[in-house]
């Protein structure tokens, strides 16, 4: 069955942020709610999960070498004082 579901970005803890997504998901947008960032993906909720990572880059930060990242959008928190952009991350020899 297509489900909408949503993912919070946990900024705070890490630069990382790793979820377990129904597998052919297709991510519909990165958004801010209630100050957080999340991701919103629709799913076949039946379909087997898969680990993805996702890279928080700071603005002004090195993103590191030798990965395969897919921009996914860019994120305004803190009334406007702290910028995230958001990676879709693959280890090499993954898909994007």
């Amino acid at each position: 069955m297509k489900t909408v579901y949503k993912y919070e970005i946990h900024y705070e803890e890490a630069n990382i942020a790793t979820f377990d997504i129904p597998q052919g998901a297709k991510l519909l947008s990165l958004q801010v709610q209630a100050g957080k960032p999340v991701l919103y993906f629709e799913v076949e909720s039946r379909n087997p999960t898969r680990r993805q990572d996702f890279l928080l880059v700071e603005t002004g930060a090195t993103i590191p070498p030798g990965v395969r990242l897919k921009y996914i959008g860019t994120v305004v928190l803190r009334d406007d004082s702290y910028v995230i952009h958001v990676y879709w991350y693959a280890k090499l020899g993954a898909v994007i």
